[in-house]
């Protein structure tokens, strides 16, 4: 298992903010020990595949905005849930409602949960992502019922 995280980062998240903020966001993950590997998107459903097939990875970052994120959380979840990876998210999107539901407002927020290890006990299936997404919240997902869902970092 690979330790250095993968970045997957979709550059137009964000109406191309996502984009232009990237070096910044990679520096900023150098700054709190986080060398990641980054692979940026090139189109809708490029972020699933990345992430269904990096299966050699403990823990993917999602630079982009909710869409990006719930691509990660369906190429994740499409793996054996030996096979999933912790997942955290830098916000660069437009919306960026998902980490609302951790008190992460932005960008600044995510850096720092990410600096001091915060873990969220709750898994990618709950309330947190199915519910922004449509999924899963009264147990449509079986594989989120099972508890075979990615913990949050």
């Amino acid at each position: 298992m690979n330790d250095r995280p993968l970045l997957i980062a979709n550059p137009a998240a964000g109406g191309g903010k996502c984009g232009k903020l990237l070096a910044d966001a990679e520096r900023r993950l150098i700054n709190i020990g986080m060398k990641a590997d980054v692979v940026r998107t090139s189109g809708p459903g490029h972020a699933t595949q990345i992430a269904a097939e990096a299966t050699d990875r403990s823990t993917i970052l999602v630079a982009g905005g909710d869409g990006t994120f719930f691509e990660v959380v369906n190429g994740v979840m499409s793996r054996p849930a030996d096979q999933r990876p912790a997942l955290g998210t830098i916000p660069l999107g437009t919306g960026n409602s998902f980490l609302r539901d951790f008190n992460i407002r932005d960008a600044d927020g995510a850096f720092t949960a990410l600096a001091v290890g915060r873990r969220s006990t709750r898994a990618a299936g709950a309330r947190g992502c199915h519910q922004r997404f449509g999924a899963a919240e009264n147990g449509n997902d079986p594989r989120a019922a099972a508890g075979g869902a990615p913990k949050l970092i």
